[in-house]
């Protein structure tokens, strides 16, 4: 491949990181001396073994299936630096061959097996960057500048000056000396050793037809020649046709087996040791190398986090530290991440439980659980929040109800200071109230992330066939990010209208966790169905760009007033319910619309509907407002702000 480089005097030259010959590569070196089994271990022969070459792959996938992204800091925010040059590279694509999951695998593979990886930077006439090239280990070499005590990069079968290390993107393994990292091989060749002699020893069985070695037993003493003649009289009577048989064995010969069958040597038990070895080594839980003979159902799930938290992520920093240092050093307001929320997202219940707990009980604010979820801050973040409440401790707290002089008070206390009309509301009801702003921010966080790549699929204007195609892939995979960003709010959420009712009511908090599950399932197929829908039902791209535009303009807005309205009144009637509640209340607030009025003071079964699909709500001189499903709860209809009791 011929690449262009500025040297250290900015002279252009032309350089060819040529492809190197047999001399260049020392891939079958025996890497670790003589091991105890007899079986040497190089490269070649160790990704043979089925363990190791599982775990090199496993390890590969997990990091470089991770979205690699490019980010400026904005104050103490962040947003992706999409139009910066290095972003597509590292996203999509480093090089002219390679993929970004392509190179990262190549990274991963490299250090595993070499302890070193090293990539090349590439730059143009105007000393950008617009390659990253990786090289073989083998054919780099580290040298130190006599005087500058720098170290400098030699590459076999390369025309180029030596490289600098700001010409190169060095990731080491653990390393000793701190220049080159420990080869995985040379470390656990003896684990490696072993489980190919065991695979080699279990493949020798099985090709003599799973028998083992046998002594020859003469009554009388004979001379070597006889011993030949005798040996080789039994082999070929045991080969070819003969297999099977029975050999007769004259002279008073008698035969006996001298190796012990696999099964009673405990051979299964030596695979799942040289299995469990390996794991140890690569930091792989065994059940992803396939031995379950110590798993679980109830472990497998913190072994898997286990293995994201000390094996990926530790991996995943060095790598984002070493791009940092070396590709954006003169860049201090550009920073890579990857994107690890998707791995972590296997534990999110627990973690946006804790989150929970720490915010109702005042040792967190929203910015630092923000901070720990790799999210941006908001305003007003910063504010500890009162026990028994989401209402702000400190004099810069923003108000929930204008009025309201003290939000440090619990909201059965609260509502005694408000005016009349707020005061007769229900807890849960102010609760919403303090919620919509949160609805707003998420739904915008959401958007952030949906506008710009349903804006990029659109641009490239492809066929009908092949947009919906890219639509069905694009909210496929975006519905997880959905329900990554609404979980946590919709949890905090349910979880104080559940307190807030059960404390109004005298009673315990009910346990909804299942139908908090369902509700956020839902909510995501909500936020989906309704992108896909609204951009199916426009007839060309131009239209669906500029329903886009509206979108950033007036959908988290609307998203805020309809969905907390649907949480709020679902999460109502689930705690009544659950809290033993036989008959469930309308309530309108103040002079609500006509439809509504019309409910105002309907009781029915805590399990009824209070207008039924396709039933219609007549009020005089208006249309009739017809029900395409069962509501059992408010919204009524789109800005419906009314609620439910319980009586």
């Amino acid at each position: 491949m011929e690449i262009q480089v500025i040297d250290s005097d900015n002279k252009e030259e032309r350089a060819s990181l040529a492809t190197p010959n047999a001399s260049d590569d020392f891939w079958f070196e025996d890497l670790g001396g003589k091991t105890y089994s007899g079986k040497p271990v190089t490269e070649d022969t160790a990704l043979t073994n089925a363990a190791f070459y599982a775990a090199v792959r496993i390890r590969s996938h997990a990091i470089s299936t991770l979205p690699l992204i490019l980010y400026k800091r904005v104050g103490d925010n962040k947003e992706r630096a999409t139009n910066h040059p290095l972003y597509p590279i590292l996203k999509s694509s480093p090089n002219q061959m390679h993929t970004s999951q392509e190179w990262l695998e190549l990274v991963s593979l490299h250090k595993d097996i070499q302890g070193n990886h090293f990539t090349f930077i590439i730059r143009n006439n105007g000393g950008q960057i617009n390659q990253l090239v990786p090289v073989h280990p083998n054919r780099v070499t580290i040298k130190f500048d006599a005087d500058s005590k720098e170290p400098f990069y030699i590459v076999n079968g390369d025309t180029h000056n030596p490289w600098s290390m700001n010409e190169v993107l060095h990731f080491r393994d653990l390393s000793i000396d701190g220049v080159m990292g420990i080869s995985k091989i040379k470390a656990a060749k003896q684990a490696i050793s072993y489980g190919l002699g065991l695979e080699d020893y279990g493949a020798r069985f099985i090709q003599n037809d799973a028998s083992s070695g046998v002594i020859l037993t003469h009554p009388q003493s004979i001379g070597d020649d006889a011993i030949k003649g005798l040996k080789k009289a039994f082999e070929d009577s045991r080969r070819g046709s003969n297999k099977h048989r029975v050999a007769v064995l004259g002279e008073g010969v008698s035969i006996e087996k001298i190796s012990i069958p696999p099964d009673d040597a405990q051979f299964l038990q030596s695979r799942q040791f040289s299995i469990q070895e390996i794991a140890r080594f690569m930091g792989v839980p065994p059940h992803m190398l396939s031995d379950l003979s110590k798993s679980s159902f109830s472990n497998i799930e913190s072994q898997e986090l286990s293995f994201l938290f000390n094996t990926v992520r530790p991996e995943l920093v060095k790598i984002e530290q070493r791009i940092n240092k070396v590709l954006l050093a003169n860049s201090p307001d550009y920073f890579v991440e990857f994107l690890f929320d998707a791995r972590e997202r296997a534990d999110l219940a627990s973690r946006y439980k804790a989150y929970s707990t720490g915010l109702n009980a005042g040792f967190l604010t929203a910015n630092e659980v923000r901070s720990f979820e790799n999210l941006s801050q908001v305003e007003g973040g910063d504010v500890l929040r009162a026990p028994l409440n989401t209402a702000p401790v400190g004099e810069e707290a923003r108000e929930i109800v204008s009025n309201a002089p003290d939000k440090n008070q619990p909201i059965a206390q609260r509502v005694e200071v408000l005016d009349p009309e707020t005061r007769a509301l229900p807890g849960h009801v102010i609760l919403r109230d303090d919620f919509q702003r949160d609805f707003r921010k998420t739904a915008s966080e959401i958007l952030e992330e949906e506008i710009p790549q349903l804006r990029e699929i659109l641009e490239d204007a492809p066929t009908a066939e092949r947009l919906q195609s890219k639509l069905d892939a694009f909210f496929l995979s975006h519905s997880e990010f959905v329900r990554f960003k609404i979980e946590p709010l919709y949890l905090r959420f349910t979880q104080r209208i559940a307190t807030v009712n059960a404390e109004e009511a005298g009673k315990d908090v009910p346990d909804i966790d299942e139908f908090v599950e369902k509700l956020i399932a839902s909510a995501v197929l909500r936020w989906v169905r309704s992108s896909r829908n609204q951009l199916d039902a426009l007839e060309d791209n131009e239209s669906r760009l500029k329903r886009l535009d509206e979108w950033e303009e007036k959908r988290a807005g609307k998203f805020a007033d309809a969905e907390s309205t649907q949480v709020q009144g679902a999460a109502v009637r689930a705690t009544f319910i659950a809290m033993g509640f036989s008959r469930l209340i309308w309530r309108t607030r103040g002079d609500n619309c006509p439809y509504c009025q019309t409910l105002n003071g309907k009781s029915v079964d805590s399990n009824g509907t209070f207008v039924n699909a396709g039933e219609d709500t007549t009020v005089e001189g208006l249309p009739p407002m017809r029900s395409n499903s069962k509501i059992s709860h408010p919204p009524r209809h789109r800005g419906c702000d009314c609620y439910i009791t319980a009586e």
